[in-house]
This record gives C-alpha cells, structure tokens and sequence, in this order.
C-alpha cells in the first residue's frame, strides 16, 4: 500500500467513525462555534460593572543597598512618584546615556553600568534612616 493509499484509508475510516471530520464540515462547524463563542463574551464583557477604585498610594517603593566609592554603604528606601513615569524616565536616561558612551563595556545591571545617580536622575529620591 502507497503512502497516498494509506492517507486516503485514514481518511475514509476517520469520515465513517466520526463524521464530523470532514474537511469542509469541519472548518463551517469551528467557524460557528467560534462565532457563538465570541459573541457571548463580548456580551458578557459588556455586561460588567466594575467600581472605581482610588489608588491605593500615590508612589512606589524600593529597598535600596547603596554603596559610596569608600566602601561604606547603608540600607534605605528609593521612592519614585509613579512607576510608570518612573520606568519610561529611567529608560530614557539609560538611552541617552550609553548614546553619550557613559557605561563600560560588557553585562551589567543598569546601576552597576552608569552609576547609582541613575536612580535619581530618572526621577526617584533615595531616603536613608
């Protein structure tokens, strides 16, 4: 038996079995049921009503291990105003800074590659106890 036999055999035994495997009926049965499917969850999606909620704080915090060029360091906070602001601010900074050439070559964190001012050149306050 050829390849080819032996496809058309498959495909005939899987017709007589389960009859909705037929390739025309098939696509026309997915594409219904998908359409039904969509149709209620927009339905249901419009159907929500969710409750206006206030934001719970007005910045965000980070906990910070800063370290001067002597050796000494302290722990503290970092705040930032928003963290969206925050984030874009900071990959703007990084952005114009490596364009500049700032950073050393290789595979750093963004801190450990352009210095720990970045932190507070891209928006956020350190606070230290």
């Amino acid at each position: 038996m050829s390849r080819s036999d032996a496809a058309a055999t498959r495909r005939q035994a899987t017709k007589s079995v389960w009859p909705f495997a037929s390739a025309h009926w098939s696509k026309a049965f997915w594409k219904t049921t998908m359409a039904i499917w969509a149709t209620r969850c927009v339905r249901q999606l419009a159907g929500l009503r969710i409750k206006a909620a206030s934001r719970p704080r007005r910045h965000s915090w980070g906990h910070a291990v800063i370290t001067w060029p002597d050796g000494t360091s302290r722990e503290g906070w970092l705040r930032a105003d928003d963290g969206m602001d925050y984030t874009a601010g900071a990959a703007a900074e990084i952005a114009a800074r490596l364009a500049r050439g700032e950073g050393k070559p290789g595979a750093y964190t963004p801190a450990a590659a352009l210095g720990p001012d970045l932190a507070a050149a891209a928006g956020g306050t350190f606070i230290l106890p």
